[in-house]
C-alpha cells in the first residue's frame, strides 16, 4: 500500500515520518508500481523521494525496505554517483539528488516481508528454482498475463528472464530441465511498448542491442518501431519458437533471479 506525505522534507526526516506511520519510504519492484507511483508523483507535483540510497548501503544504490531491485528505470545519465538519494520524476523516471533536498515522499506499507537472500543460493521460496551458474530460473506454468507475470516475479526478488544463447543451451544440453508439456508458450522479458522498440524487461537490451537484433530477426519478429499496440513475447515449450502476442493474453512464465 503507498501513501504520499506531502510535506517537502530532506530524505532522512521523510523516512522518519514513513516510519512514524508504520511504514517505509517506498521501493517500487514492478512495472505496476513504478506506473503507480509515477502518478502519484504527478498529482503531487512532479517528484517524490523513493527509498533507494547509496550511502546506507554501501556504495550501492539499494532499496532500504530490502527488497530486491529485479528491473530499474533510472533517467538519462543516471545514476550521478555523487549524490546518494534518489527521487522519481514524474515521465522521467528515476534521478539522483542531494539528501538534503526538500521534497514530499512516498512511503509503502508490504503486505509481506522481502525475501531472505542466502548466499550462493536461490531465492528462499516455496517454488522450485533451477540454479545454473550464477543464476536462478523458474517455470510456472500457471497462466497469467505478461503484466501479471512481471509482478510475479518481482514479488518472488527476481524478473522475467532474459533469453540469451547460454540460457537456450542450458536448456538444450539438459542444464536447465524445461516442463513440456505443463504449458505450451511462456512468457519471457521480452515487450514491445506502442511508442518504443522491443527491450528486455531486466534493462539487458542497452548492454547488447546488437544480440536482441539477431533474436528478434532468427524468430521471424520484425522490431516494428513505434507501431502498434502493446505486444509481449512468449516461447514455445516444444521447440523454444518466439511468438509475438498480446500482452494481456494467459501464458505460463519464467523467472530469473541471481543467486544470493
Amino acid at each position: 500500500m503507498f501513501q504520499v506525505d506531502p510535506t517537502p522534507r530532506p530524505f532522512a526526516e521523510a523516512r522518519a515520518a514513513c516510519r512514524r506511520n508504520g511504514s517505509d519510504i517506498a521501493s517500487v519492484i514492478s512495472v505496476y508500481e513504478h506506473a503507480f507511483v509515477s502518478l502519484l508523483a504527478r498529482r503531487a507535483g512532479g517528484a517524490l523521494w523513493i527509498g533507494l540510497n547509496a550511502y546506507e548501503t554501501a556504495g550501492a544504490y539499494r532499496w532500504l525496505d530490502d527488497w530486491y531491485m529485479p528491473m530499474t528505470w533510472w533517467a538519462t545519465d543516471e545514476p550521478a554517483q555523487s549524490q546518494a538519494c534518489v527521487h522519481l520524476v514524474a515521465g522521467e523516471g528515476w534521478k539522483t539528488e542531494s539528501c538534503l533536498k526538500n521534497l514530499p515522499v512516498v512511503c509503502k506499507k508490504s503486505p509481506e516481508p522481502p525475501p531472505t537472500p542466502v548466499p550462493g543460493a536461490c531465492p528462499s521460496t516455496s517454488e522450485s528454482w533451477q540454479k545454473s551458474g550464477d543464476a536462478c530460473f523458474l517455470f510456472q506454468s500457471d497462466k497469467l498475463s505478461w503484466m501479471g507475470a512481471a509482478v510475479t516475479c518481482s514479488r518472488l526478488g527476481s524478473s522475467l528472464v532474459s533469453w540469451t544463447n547460454s540460457f537456450e543451451s542450458d536448456i538444450v544440453e539438459g542444464k536447465i530441465k524445461f516442463p513440456k508439456g505443463e504449458a505450451k508458450r511462456y512468457w519471457i522479458g521480452l515487450h514491445h511498448s506502442s511508442d518504443g522498440v522491443y527491450s528486455w524487461l531486466d534493462g539487458s537490451s542497452t548492454r547488447n542491442s546488437t544480440n536482441l537484433q539477431h533474436l528478434l530477426k532468427k524468430h521471424g519478429i520484425e522490431d516494428r518501431r513505434g507501431a502498434g499496440a502493446e505486444r509481449c513475447i512468449a516461447i514455445s515449450s516444444q521447440d523454444f519458437s518466439w511468438k509475438e502476442k498480446t500482452c494481456t493474453d494467459p501464458a505460463g512464465y519464467i523467472c530469473r533471479s541471481s543467486v544470493g
